[in-house]
């Protein structure tokens, strides 16, 4: 994008532009401001301090500052942190005056990088599909002999084209007992095929935080089960069995910087192991890492 990144020198003429400025938006909600000429039908902008160059990505150009009050802004900072709100006010020496969801804040204009018109801006697309790597904690509930246990997995998911369901396959290799004092460890390694619901996106003080996201998943397809008897009178030390699992399972994804995901869940499960049926609740916290 041409005279990304601006810094201090246009933002300064932003929201202190001078009469017979020009506020130029480009068709991404960026603003400039500075002259602009037309010539052979082409826009001409020339900034603070800059050569002019031809835009070719103009949505439009404003004369007054003013049209902007009240518009609801998207403003980098220079440490790339992002803050969003609406323009309340703006004064030469002081700053940028955004309300927020916490109140108003007061931006020093040496502290900003960026400024989008945020209702304007395209909105970032999300992709089609992914890949993630990661481990979780999980507590089996109901069942007395299980301590909190961990569980390494990886998952791979394509978006249904214009719907909020998820297609993917899930690997995941839960150690219960995994414990020094524990005398039975049972691990349970199962691949999935699974599909997933997004039930809404919402996002906790929209301005500071990052986006929720709730979701229903069912999933169903193969495991194995391994037992290792630590116990003196155990007949068979190491055993398994191959079965078949079905899911369900509820959980909040939090995208911390849409490539680490932290999700919180609850779940069940039904074993089928030979000709007997077992159930696994579960609940659980998870760390991932997407690409």
């Amino acid at each position: 994008m041409l005279f990304r990144p601006l810094f201090l020198g246009i933002l300064l003429l932003v929201f202190a532009a001078p009469a017979g400025a020009d506020i130029v938006v480009l068709a991404d909600g960026e603003l400039l401001v500075g002259s602009v000429e037309r010539k052979d039908g082409q826009i001409v902008f020339q900034g603070q301090g800059r050569e002019p160059a031809v835009l070719t990505d103009v949505a439009r150009v404003e004369s007054q500052p003013q049209v902007f009050l009240g518009r609801r802004l998207r403003i980098i900072m220079a440490d790339n942190s992002v803050i969003r709100g609406t323009l309340a006010d703006w004064e030469g020496d002081l700053g940028v005056f955004i309300e927020t969801p916490a109140g108003t804040l007061r931006l020093a204009f040496q502290n900003i990088g960026q400024i989008f018109l945020d209702d304007e801006a395209p909105p970032e697309e999300e992709k089609p599909s992914s890949a993630s790597a990661g481990f979780g904690l999980v507590l089996p509930l109901g069942a007395p002999l299980f301590g909190l246990s961990w569980a390494p997995m990886a998952s791979v998911e394509t978006r249904w084209p214009q719907t909020a369901w998820v297609l993917g396959a899930r690997s995941e290799y839960l150690i219960l007992n995994y414990l020094p004092s524990s005398e039975v460890d049972y691990r349970i390694v199962n691949l999935s095929l699974t599909l997933k619901a997004k039930i809404l996106s919402l996002t906790s003080r929209r301005d500071l935080a990052r986006p929720l996201s709730p979701y229903v998943k069912l999933g169903t397809g193969a495991g194995l089960i391994t037992v290792t008897d630590r116990r003196a009178d155990a007949r068979n030390k190491n055993y398994g069995s191959l079965n078949f699992q079905s899911s369900l399972e509820g959980g909040v994804d939090w995208s911390l910087d849409r490539t680490w995901f932290v999700a919180g869940a609850c779940g069940v499960t039904a074993v089928v192991d030979g000709s007997s049926l077992f159930w696994l609740t579960t609940a659980g916290i998870s760390l991932r890492y997407g690409f």
